[in-house]
């Protein structure tokens, strides 16, 4: 289906540092995320609630998850699964992981994010996307 993740225990240390997850920063970073997805594309903001505080705790949850399990694919895929099958219920298309991949590289630069982070989160993101969208649109035989 997609490619499990295979990371070293140095690179999750990096992720875990990064505005994204670091302690005190996520709900900033959780902030200026759904600000930027929604500045480069304004659609999406009807697709969310007016108050967007429990968005952003889920948010950044999530990634807190997929972080704490990226070494634990058996544990993490079904988390995915459910993700992606939730995400098609709402209407979201394959082009909208590429928006939020973008809003996510945005998000980590105006945070001053250091290249390492964003190429480790360019590459955790496009494997939690591509295992998403393989759920999401299964491949016809």
């Amino acid at each position: 289906m997609t490619r499990e993740m295979t990371l070293e225990k140095e690179q999750i240390v990096l992720l875990r540092g990064t505005p994204l997850l670091a302690h005190g920063q996520s709900e900033k970073a959780a902030t200026i995320f759904y600000e930027t997805l929604f500045e480069q594309n304004p659609k999406y903001r009807e697709l969310f609630p007016e108050q967007m505080s429990d968005q952003r705790r889920k948010f950044s949850a999530t990634l807190a998850v997929a972080v704490n399990t990226l070494t634990d694919w058996e544990t993490l895929a079904p988390v995915l699964e459910s993700l992606a099958r939730r995400h098609l219920n709402y209407g979201v298309t394959r082009a909208d992981y590429d928006n939020v991949a973008e809003a996510l590289i945005t998000t980590l630069k105006t945070l001053d994010c250091d290249d390492a982070g964003i190429r480790a989160w360019t590459s955790v993101y496009g494997t939690i996307a591509d295992h998403m969208i393989a759920t999401a649109y299964p491949a016809k035989n």
